[in-house]
């Protein structure tokens, strides 16, 4: 089939970059966040890293598990100083605003 060699090479090289682009901004990770992600990855994925969610009461949830969360994990997400992960189903949790 003409051209599929040209398009399986444009498609390597083009792999290559996003590949080397990759390993850059990982080189400025600690190995123990990366770890955790890739593990994520392989059990998680693509929802790896999830929003806590408001409920109507004021409470918060985790919005890949939907389990509650303590108040000591949302003062953890806000002081910002690490990752800060479910209990219960492992995914990394952010909030949408800071200002929560």
């Amino acid at each position: 089939m003409p051209g599929i060699k040209e398009t399986l090479a444009a498609m390597d090289k083009e792999i290559a970059k996003v590949d080397a682009r990759r390993k850059a901004l990982c080189a400025g990770i600690p190995q123990v966040v990366l770890h955790q992600y890739t593990d994520l990855i392989r059990t998680r994925a693509p929802y790896m890293v999830v929003e806590v969610q408001t409920t109507s009461d004021g409470d918060h949830t985790c919005s890949g598990c939907n389990i509650g969360l303590p108040p000591q994990v949302i003062g953890d997400i806000m002081k910002g100083d690490q990752l800060v992960c479910c209990e219960n189903c492992g995914r990394i949790l952010y909030l949408a605003d800071k200002e929560e």
